[in-house]
């Protein structure tokens, strides 16, 4: 039973860390696949967030580091028969957007970062009575981060670091 335990806590932890890099923007919504008919779905989303912080070992603060983003969703659904439908999904899961503000003391002022991705999925559905159906389909994800600069205030301000990563695509 400890090992069952072990085991379950271990599983939860490594959830918990795989979520902690906070890239998730939206989650694919399986909704559109219970329309009924011939269904256009657009949406966009902008977000204003406030990110800052304040050096533990002294009264430093960083500033607003979340710049403002958005990101437009489309999804298309077709019954094709009375038990038979697909859809088309186009979204933006996943993203990051972090620009710590010139100037001031803190460590990383003038430090940017960005992550961008493009999903598109295709799912059936088949539907066995009212009460019980059953869905699937493949996704294409790309994902691609640039522009990432890195500064220090013990380098009179100058990049340090700077790197360019552009991450192929990645089907999943």
């Amino acid at each position: 039973m400890n090992r069952i335990a072990a085991a379950s806590a271990a599983l939860l932890a490594s959830t918990a860390l795989a979520q902690a890099g906070g890239l998730d923007r939206n989650q694919l919504g399986t909704g559109i696949l219970f329309e009924q008919g011939t269904y256009v779905e657009l949406g966009y989303t902008n977000v204003n967030p406030t990110v800052s912080g304040v050096l533990a070992i002294a009264p430093i603060s960083s500033g607003d580091i979340a710049p403002t983003y958005g990101y437009a969703t489309l999804g298309y659904h077709h019954d094709m028969s009375d038990s038979l439908s697909f859809s088309l999904i186009v979204d933006a899961p996943y993203g990051a957007d972090v620009a710590y503000p010139t100037g001031g003391m803190y460590p990383f002022a003038g430090s940017t970062a960005t992550l961008r991705s493009q999903q598109l999925t295709f799912a059936l559905r088949h539907e066995f009575s009212p009460n019980s159906s059953v869905y699937g389909g493949v996704r294409a994800l790309r994902v691609q981060a640039n522009d990432i600069y890195v500064t220090a205030p013990s380098s009179g301000g100058s990049h340090i670091a700077s790197m360019q990563m552009p991450i192929r695509a990645m089907d999943t």
